[in-house]
């Protein structure tokens, strides 16, 4: 199937959703936006984008059957870019099978998921290895077990034939947009001046996704009909590294750089975030997931590579001047 037809896009508003539809309509795709909240929908996609594309506004609660296929009616292709806080990630699986119920009920006839890390659990690979697609979902975390419980969904319908499908998966998101991220929370502390609390191990190499590349990414994959699967054996993950491998610290030291502001950084373990949880929820909810950082689960994307060519991977410092920039205009407001 090359081509995508009208693409609806869940989770519009969110960091991934954003990028996504401005590179569809970009490409010359017909784009249905869709949200619960019209005015958010609204400041991320005006009516005409700035190639001179249009962008429908589609207001719809994803998580009721009445709202599901009212957010997929007419498409072709369905993105789902939901991305929850960490305290809700039990809705995923629901919210997902809603979703999938009310696409096949609207005849679409792919989609596409933008997943995370999470399920593989921890690495099967030597120390700095990368992860490929055929890596078990063996997820360690509470977090893990919902986004695998969300992929089975949608796997589960490729595997019977219903749909075509694709799951992007992607490392730790920076750049503008990226809100709900460990990035945005290391620009807050160094725009505040105040000392970054860095998961430990801070010398593990990790992998982070300039969000605005995402975008690209999945406008060609739209046209690459080898990207979708469908039947029995269908595996359909698809993998994009980002902007390579560079350590906590060192991420750090190029937000504090760009800042302007003196680097100041505490390693914060296990033990110390249990007790920085009692007074933050956010803190709380990274206990689970801090074998990330002993483990890192870095990406092999070759694969992806064969099938778009080489992407386009925003070198982290171009990452962070960008969402210090995004940053400063949001505390402005």
């Amino acid at each position: 199937m090359g081509e995508s037809g009208k693409v609806v896009i869940v989770g519009a508003a969110g960091a991934t959703g954003k990028a996504i539809g401005h590179a569809l309509v970009a490409a010359g795709h017909e784009v249905v936006v869709v949200g619960r909240t019209l005015s958010r929908l609204e400041a991320a996609f005006p009516t005409r984008s700035a190639n001179g594309g249009g962008f429908q506004h589609r207001i719809a609660d994803a998580e009721t059957a009445e709202g599901a296929r009212a957010a997929c009616h007419g498409a072709e292709t369905a993105a789902v870019a939901l991305g929850l806080p960490y305290h809700e990630f039990g809705r995923y699986p629901g919210l997902m099978k809603t979703l999938v119920d009310g696409a096949l009920a609207e005849g679409v006839r792919r989609i596409l998921l933008i997943g995370n890390v999470y399920p593989y659990g921890l690495p099967r690979v030597d120390a700095g290895g990368l992860v490929t697609e055929a890596h078990a979902r063996e997820p360690v975390a509470f977090k893990g077990k919902m986004r695998k419980a969300q992929e089975d969904v949608l796997v589960e319908a490729a595997r019977a034939g219903q749909v075509e499908a694709l799951v992007l998966r992607l490392p730790d998101f920076m750049g503008p947009e990226a809100e709900l991220s460990y990035a945005k929370s290391i620009v807050d502390t160094a725009l505040g001046n105040k000392t970054a609390n860095l998961f430990a191990p801070i010398d593990t190499p990790h992998q982070f996704v300039h969000v605005p590349d995402v975008g690209p990414v999945v406008a060609r994959l739209m046209t690459t009909p080898a990207a979708w699967v469908s039947g029995p054996e269908a595996a359909p993950w698809l993998h994009f590294a980002g902007s390579g491998l560079i350590t906590v610290e060192a991420f750090a030291k190029l937000v504090y750089a760009e800042v302007g502001a003196r680097y100041r950084a505490r390693k914060v373990g296990r033990t110390m975030l249990r007790i920085l949880g009692v007074f933050d929820k956010i803190m709380r909810e990274f206990v689970e997931m801090q074998y990330l950082q002993s483990d890192p689960v870095n990406l092999d994307d070759q694969r992806l590579v064969g099938l778009i060519g080489e992407p386009q991977r925003t070198p982290y410092a171009e990452s962070v001047r960008a969402m210090v920039a995004w940053a400063k205009a949001l505390k402005a407001r």
